[in-house]
């Protein structure tokens, strides 16, 4: 369920036009506040466009920022924790200490600091949601990598002479990815649960850009008119949809990778 639901949230991403033929940004004043109906299923917002296209465009928007901010992250945390594993002792010890003290900052806090330094815009949200992540990211690959460096095939490899880059590309990493895979899975849900919160508050993705939390923050003058509940639950619910989707992803992932978790 959770690879179906990711698959067809970015199948609709890629190709919006499968569902919608207008632009996200497409004004009718004629046509505002509808509620669901055949035309329009999701309803139209305070500016007569169609709730449905700019949820689809949304989506492109918000997996990008997600699997983009995940795969940074995942690169400059790897190679630290990755570097941190293999050369224990001060190395270790100083790439640590850097990662503890940023995660010491709440995540969400660091990455509001960060945009609120650098401003809005889709580029600079993704910086801020990468360097809050790759504490974490540095900490699950080198605990991955701690894991297998002392296995048996490991003292092995290093009897014939194995290199230590040969030991790390050929046999830790490998060995280790489940984890890291399930780990990187679910940040992209954390990413974009990130990426929708910043853009709420106003620290984001800007109007008319679809991005889910803009929509959202958009639509906050309506949180309490029960008439206009569709411009705040669809945006919403699609959020909710997506990263309950890339959850069961991971623990998919988590069974699929780990053959321990099938005995």
């Amino acid at each position: 369920f959770g690879v179906c639901g990711f698959v067809i949230l970015a199948l609709f991403g890629i190709f919006p036009q499968t569902l919608t033929e207008s632009g996200y940004d497409d004004q009718n004043y004629s046509e505002t506040f509808i509620a669901p109906c055949a035309e329009h299923p999701m309803g139209t917002d305070d500016l007569g466009r169609d709730i449905l296209t700019r949820i689809v465009y949304g989506a492109r928007i918000s997996l990008t920022i997600g699997i983009v901010s995940m795969l940074c992250s995942l690169v400059v945390g790897g190679l630290l924790g990755a570097l941190a594993a293999v050369n224990s002792g001060v190395t270790d010890n100083i790439i640590m200490r850097i990662c503890d003290i940023f995660m010491s900052i709440p995540g969400t806090l660091l990455a509001i600091s960060i945009c609120a330094a650098l401003g809005n815009g889709m580029t600079n949200l993704i910086i801020a949601i990468t360097v809050s992540m790759v504490p974490s990211f540095a900490r699950t690959v080198r605990a991955s990598m701690l894991t297998v460096k002392d296995q048996e095939y490991i003292e092995a490899a290093k009897a014939i002479g194995a290199s230590k880059a040969r030991l790390v590309l050929r046999h830790m990493i490998p060995n280790a990815l489940g984890p890291i895979i399930v780990s990187a899975t679910l940040n992209v849900a954390a990413s974009i649960t990130a990426a929708a919160a910043l853009s709420f508050i106003g620290l984001g993705v800007q109007a008319p850009t679809p991005e889910w939390g803009c929509m959202l923050n958009s639509a906050k003058q309506y949180f309490t008119h029960a008439d206009k509940w569709y411009v705040v639950a669809f945006p919403g619910l699609m959020i909710v949809i997506t990263v309950f989707a890339l959850n069961l992803f991971g623990g998919g992932l988590r069974d699929a990778l780990d053959p321990r978790s099938k005995n």
